[in-house]
């Protein structure tokens, strides 16, 4: 073997870093569905780091369920959080290049639900009593800083309610099995969450 010595760091090789980082694939938000499937979220280096929801079914193989270009990405606070939330077969998520809720069947491919709004959206729960989704969000107006809170989006026409407003900062909605209260943590400025997070309830409104 021909050897060829080279000063430090000019030498060629095959391993680039596209090839290092197409290998590196991110797993978030790991989920078991009521019908015993995993879904996750899976960010791919190789598409552009475009993320996916993937489903796997016992006894099946993963499949995705965005077909390219779809990007489920929310940017809330900037960082983002949980982009998607199932009703039944239907996936809800955010789509990454406008920031709206998005729906998809195996039949359909993916479409906006409801009108362009101002809100950004994330971790979405399912209140199926009431149909609808309950999420953080955050509301960008024409002047001052995004107002936070929490919101109901109804799952027929899309459209966007306040529920809950007055910290400076929502996450974690959850909602008790019976449907009648919700639970969800909270802090203000100049805190960090891991400093000054409370946990708060609310009585929810009743079904119609």
């Amino acid at each position: 073997m021909n050897r060829t010595t080279r000063p430090f760091g000019s030498w060629t090789t095959e391993i680039t870093p596209d090839v290092l980082a197409s290998a590196n694939l991110r797993l978030a938000w790991p989920e078991i569905l009521d019908d015993g499937s995993f879904v996750w979220l899976e960010g791919r280096p190789a598409e552009q780091g475009r993320y996916v929801v993937v489903r796997q079914r016992r006894g099946s193989p993963a499949e995705d369920l965005l077909p390219a270009p779809f990007n489920a990405r929310s940017r809330v606070h900037e960082y983002g959080g949980l982009p998607f939330a199932f009703f039944g077969d239907e996936l809800l998520f955010v789509g990454d290049g406008d920031q709206r809720l998005h729906r998809a069947t195996s039949s359909a491919a993916p479409a906006p639900l409801g009108s362009a709004t101002k809100f950004r959206l994330a971790e979405m729960r399912l209140d199926a009593r009431r149909h609808r989704l309950v999420a953080v969000a955050e509301h960008h107006g024409d002047e001052g800083h995004p107002e936070n809170g929490l919101v109901a989006i109804d799952l027929g026409n899309g459209t966007i309610e306040w529920l809950l407003r007055g910290h400076d900062f929502f996450a974690a909605p959850a909602i008790s099995p019976n449907g009648e209260e919700l639970a969800y943590l909270a802090w203000d400025q100049p805190h960090m969450p891991w400093d000054a997070a409370s946990l708060e309830w609310s009585v929810s409104s009743p079904p119609p």
